[in-house]
């Protein structure tokens, strides 16, 4: 089976499906999808490569070429003592990296609802990584499990450290305390890799201060590009 010339890489997260189409030996801007409906309306006669955190609504998809799972042929080792638990876009996410950096140490954080840290070595092997919570989940867990506070949405960052309402105290709280936590793993990942390349992505807070001098790269396609590497790579095999 060949590709034809409508072909969308799809990713599908937690919140929404992410895709990009195959033009000319690249990859086109992603489009966001919150409605499967959606998704199936623009994309009904494309072949698709898919990796997904949600089983259930990838397998209603017709027309799918490559699907990642546990099974499919990597150009990484997965050093990982249960890799059938792995999400397939932090995996996706790690070729990704490898793509773009080969033969490099890099530490991937993606932020998305949850905030991930993965670890690819420069003789292309995951050793592991972390697991957090993102913006939307520490927020609503202050709401969810308090009487008073309010369930906030707006993630925007104020001038001062100081709190002068609930809200802003709130905010303030979330968004430094994921900084704080970005920069604290990231000094102990560099203690470990002197030669760190670091790699960005999902819509979180930007959270390097000034004194990061590790080279970043910000990619919101990285899961994508590791998804359309993960093809290339088995057709070549």
């Amino acid at each position: 089976m060949s590709l034809s010339e409508n072909v969308v890489l799809v990713d599908v997260g937690n919140t929404s499906i992410k895709t990009a189409e195959l033009i000319d030996g690249g990859i086109s801007e992603i489009r966001r999808f919150t409605s499967t409906a959606d998704f199936h309306d623009s994309y009904s006669s494309h072949q698709k490569i898919v990796c997904s955190v949600r089983p259930e609504t990838s397998d209603s998809f017709e027309n799918v070429y490559l699907k990642l799972t546990q099974h499919t042929q990597l150009p990484i080792k997965l050093d990982y003592s249960t890799p059938e638990t792995l999400g397939h876009d932090r995996i996706a996410g790690m070729v990704g990296c490898w793509s773009l950096f080969p033969n490099k140490n890099v530490l991937l954080i993606d932020q998305g609802t949850c905030i991930t840290y993965d670890l690819l070595t420069k003789d292309r092997k995951y050793i592991g990584g972390i697991i957090s919570p993102g913006l939307e989940i520490r927020a609503k867990a202050m709401h969810s499990f308090t009487a008073n506070l309010p369930n906030i949405m707006d993630f925007s960052e104020t001038e001062s450290i100081i709190g002068k309402s609930t809200t802003d105290c709130m905010r303030i709280g979330l968004i430094e305390g994921v900084k704080n936590e970005i920069n604290g793993f990231l000094a102990s990942f560099n203690k470990k890799f002197s030669d760190l390349h670091i790699v960005v992505t999902g819509r979180g807070v930007s959270p390097f201060d000034s004194t990061t001098k590790k080279p970043i790269f910000a990619s919101s396609k990285i899961v994508l590009e590791g998804l359309y590497a993960i093809w290339k790579f088995n057709e070549a095999n």
